[in-house]
């Protein structure tokens, strides 16, 4: 991310062509109208750019984010702005990533569900396998008991008491368990038992950081 940073500000400085030989330089001044000019960045919001490095990357950018051609653009009027419908076309680009954005939303969350329905499905069973074998372990206890076998009857009493922590433990969800919650920015899952830096964490980063731009440029 910092090489791509310094190789933004080197074709600011020097341009897109600094590294090109002289007699293979142009010299061309770049207009913001001109095809290779990312024209999603133009309109402040350049998708690519917007999540380089994240799990939502788009790829190599294929256009050119030329800063100066940003300035010419900014300073045109609205109305001038209209013709060109660059802003049009980007507000078609992005609609079309929230989108897929929330049909990964859709199936994250169907996920969760199936995830803890199997969760609570297994619980069930092992909570019921426990509870079938109490009766016959205390018949056993009854019986050591009435014939004096003291030292079996509290072995027994042991094994009845762990049965019995067994159930309650399995009543409760693990740590490593807790509910998965999606994200309805990004569609990222969160889990219940994250900390608040991994929270913090979430929230301040570029990825949920771009997607709130995005949606919020459509709303």
């Amino acid at each position: 991310m910092a090489m791509d940073a310094q190789r933004l500000l080197l074709d600011q400085l020097m341009g897109q062509e600094r590294n090109l030989k002289q007699s293979e330089k142009t010299n061309k001044r770049r207009r913001f109208s001109d095809p290779d000019i990312d024209k999603m960045f133009l309109c402040g919001c350049s998708a690519y750019e917007l999540f380089k490095n994240t799990k939502s990357d788009l790829g190599e950018n294929p256009k050119v984010t030329d800063e100066r051609c940003k300035e010419e653009w900014d300073a045109l009027p609205q109305s001038e702005k209209d013709s060109y419908g660059y802003e049009y076309e980007t507000m078609k680009f992005l609609e079309r990533l929230v989108q897929q954005a929330d049909r990964k939303i859709w199936k994250n969350k169907r996920r969760c569900v199936e995830d803890d329905e199997e969760t609570l499905r297994n619980q069930a069973e092992n909570v019921m396998e426990l509870e079938e074998s109490f009766d016959p372990l205390l018949e056993q206890l009854e019986r050591l008991g009435s014939q004096g076998e003291v030292d079996r009857a509290l072995s027994m009493l042991s094994t009845v008491n762990v049965n019995k922590e067994n159930r309650i433990s399995l009543l409760k969800i693990p740590e490593h368990q807790k509910k998965l919650i999606v994200c309805p920015v990004s569609g990222n899952l969160i889990s219940s038992a994250d900390n608040d830096e991994r929270l913090r964490c979430h929230f301040e980063g570029k990825q949920y950081r771009g997607w709130k731009l995005v949606r919020a440029m459509l709303e």
